[in-house]
């Protein structure tokens, strides 16, 4: 049984270490504290199954089902997109209303559990378009490749930040988000259309909702969301989480 309310410790491996052990027992864990949690689900992991029976005190179960109700709605959004890379560009030289290149992907979210470990809790699942993916179980995050390259942090241990984005929309704008101002696909510095493009057309700018994550480790992850709402309040939920639950394992 994992009790939320212990000593919160934990190991962290490397975020794509690849991790070789030729044991392949099978485990059942009953599980006192966070520390030999992680130590079995490590075992587990490579060797055969775990079993988590994870229990909350009143609080910290309220809190939870407040976060995954939260998640819930996230998921509902229209369009969700992995960030997977950045960078600036120069407005003048493209005659682009945006400051910043973004490449990203549509990716979904879910409940959804890893197949090599039994809990009964299904962990929220954030699908990942160019590496791991995440599985955020209720005091820690499980990176997932394979049974050979994984690695697991304490969630104390991520930062989470949320961002609003003024985004220049090119594509169909998604239906639960909000157009907030209008541009054209060729500006001039002043912000007025280039005349000298016969088919400059004018084109919405939208706020979406992001979301990074990072630690210490290399945990490097952004997220946009269509639903700036969903994305705002499922945030602001996790840090609370996330707060009482450093609290508790003072």
């Amino acid at each position: 049984m994992l009790n939320l309310s212990a000593p919160l410790h934990y190991r962290t491996f490397s975020l794509y270490g690849l991790l070789n052990r030729a044991s392949t027992k099978r485990l059942k864990s009953n599980i006192q504290n966070q520390k030999d949690t992680i130590d079995q689900i490590d075992s587990a992991i490579e060797s055969s199954v775990a079993s988590l029976d994870i229990e909350f005190d009143e609080e910290l179960r309220a809190l939870y089902e407040g976060l995954t109700g939260s998640f819930n709605q996230l998921c509902e959004s229209w369009k969700i997109w992995d960030v997977t890379s950045s960078h600036f560009q120069d407005r003048v030289r493209t005659r682009s209303a945006a400051s910043t290149l973004i490449s990203k992907k549509v990716v979904r979210f879910s409940h959804k559990p890893i197949d090599d470990i039994r809990a009964n809790i299904t962990p929220i699942y954030f699908n990942n378009a160019n590496g791991a993916d995440l599985y955020f179980y209720p005091n820690f995050l499980i990176v997932y490749s394979s049974k050979r390259k994984f690695a697991i942090l304490g969630l104390d241990e991520i930062r989470v930040e949320f961002s609003p984005v003024r985004f220049v929309e090119t594509d169909l704008v998604p239906r639960d988000s909000k157009v907030i101002d209008r541009t054209w696909v060729k500006v001039n510095k002043n912000g007025t259309p280039d005349r000298r493009f016969k088919d400059n057309r004018e084109i919405p700018i939208v706020q979406y909702g992001s979301i990074a994550l990072k630690s210490p480790n290399g945990l490097n992850e952004e997220y946009m969301f269509s639903n700036f709402e969903s994305a705002e309040d499922f945030c602001r939920r996790f840090l609370e989480y996330q707060k009482v639950l450093a609290q508790l394992n003072k």
